[in-house]
């Protein structure tokens, strides 16, 4: 009898002990697949249903086999590193983007010169003149010439030389009082458009004269009819004109 108490005083011992320290077991979970493919973890087999107990896989934590202190210090290293990996690629990503902020404003940059480029239109000076090089349409046909910029000139005016090369047949007469107060007869017509450098006039009313006397170096005017439409300035130094957006 006195056998028996000893030994159950123990067990309850024992039983008190390990509700009070409880033995620490290894961390496992279980991985497994349903029958529709789907893939599970749960950290307890019960959890797992009878049908797929057969083909499952067991993990256990990393550090199970370490001692606490062991497992502490480990997971307080792994912790740096993570942190240190996170700055690092922070801070990656941040000259990343700080990269790719530089090479869009370069690529602004040059887009925008490209294109205030393009509205510039190479012209010749002549002391005071500016002679503009331009296209003139009418019906398909294309023809280049050289006007001289003028701003007192109400409607573009062309030589009646090119006024052939475009074929123009269609036209209507007209006066105009010059400044030494003569009249002056010339014809008129619609053409299809004027163009000068990016900038295009469609189907404007132009003047056609017969140019008599010796060659001034220009085939006609571009007048207000065009220049009204459009800011610009022009560099003499350059020989450019500036048309602004």
């Amino acid at each position: 009898m006195i056998y028996k108490r000893k030994t159950s005083a123990f067990l309850w011992i024992l039983l008190a002990l390990s509700l009070l320290f409880p033995l620490k077991l290894p961390a496992e979970f279980y991985k497994y697949f349903d029958k529709e493919g789907k893939l599970h973890f749960v950290d307890d087999q019960s959890k797992i249903p009878p049908e797929y107990r057969k083909n499952i896989t067991v993990y256990k934590e990393k550090y199970d086999h370490l001692s606490e202190k062991e497992q502490v210090d480990k997971l307080k290293t792994d912790a740096e590193k993570a942190e240190e990996t996170r700055k690092r690629r922070a801070a990656e990503e941040e000259l990343l983007r700080k990269n790719e902020l530089i090479k869009k404003r370069q690529q602004q940059k040059i887009a925008k010169e490209k294109y205030l480029k393009s509205l510039q239109t190479k012209v010749a000076i002549d002391g005071n003149r500016v002679l503009v090089p331009v296209k003139l349409g009418y019906r398909g046909k294309e023809v280049e010439a050289t006007l001289l910029l003028d701003t007192g000139a109400t409607i573009t005016t062309v030589h009646q030389q090119i006024a052939d090369q475009l074929y123009i047949t269609q036209t209507k007469k007209a006066e105009a009082k010059v400044i030494s107060g003569k009249v002056l007869d010339f014809k008129t017509a619609k053409i299809s458009y004027i163009k000068v450098g990016p900038l295009k006039l469609e189907i404007p009313l132009v003047g056609i004269i017969k140019h008599k006397g010796p060659a001034v170096g220009h085939n006609g005017l571009l007048g207000m009819d065009f220049l009204r439409h459009f800011d610009y300035s022009i560099d003499f130094e350059k020989g450019i004109i500036n048309w602004k957006p």
